[in-house]
């Protein structure tokens, strides 16, 4: 029996991590979140979007013309790179009711 003791714990220690394995880090890992995701617009109904730049290089003009589809928001940000290397960002929110086009003035720098 003592010859057989080795193999059989090598045994029992395998089926131990075995069971590990399917009951307990397989099920966790298989679990994975859904990301919630706005459906795909088709080109001809997405909107147009512009930016025009004031004179002394602080504002931006943000035009969003031809909405055309139904919704309650929209929300914007405008990410750019200062000359240090930072990011910075202007972000934003609109609420459309039944608008067609939105015209906000962006600051940057603030």
């Amino acid at each position: 029996m003592k010859k057989f003791l080795p193999l059989i714990l090598l045994v029992v220690g395998l089926g131990v991590l075995t069971a590990v394995y399917f009951f307990v880090i397989k099920p966790s890992g298989s679990q994975i979140a859904e990301e919630e995701s706005a459906p795909e617009v088709p080109l001809e109904n997405r909107p147009v979007a512009s930016l025009s730049p004031s004179t002394d290089g602080h504002w931006l003009e943000l035009n969003i013309t031809k909405i055309k589809i139904s919704a309650v928001s929209l929300d914007y940000e405008l990410l750019y790179n200062l000359p240090d290397g930072r990011k910075q960002g202007v972000p934003g929110s609109v609420k459309l009711t039944g608008q067609t086009s939105v015209e906000r003035d962006l600051l940057l720098g603030s």
